[in-house]
């Protein structure tokens, strides 16, 4: 909800009446093709919102795809395959 606030209107504060017109959590992810309806709200930054249309440009914060690779430090062993030096 946050990513369409900001990408549509330009302004995250907007995400409050996104929810509410849609009746929806702000913390709720939506499936993909979920039509949604927008609402009139005073949170709009055309600057910001221009900008993601006219470069075709859209907001994805939020990923359920894994990692790449299995490395990371929340996946490594210090002295095993972390070395501290």
């Amino acid at each position: 909800m946050f990513d369409l606030s900001a990408q549509i209107f330009g302004d995250i504060r907007s995400v409050v009446d996104l929810a509410i017109q849609n009746n929806v959590s702000i913390t709720q992810e939506l499936e993909p093709g979920t039509e949604i309806s927008l609402p009139n709200t005073v949170y709009v930054n055309e600057i910001v919102s221009s900008f993601f249309f006219n470069n075709s440009y859209e907001l994805a914060t939020s990923s359920t795809k894994s990692p790449t690779s299995g490395l990371g430090i929340g996946t490594m062993i210090v002295e095993s395959d972390f070395i501290v030096s």
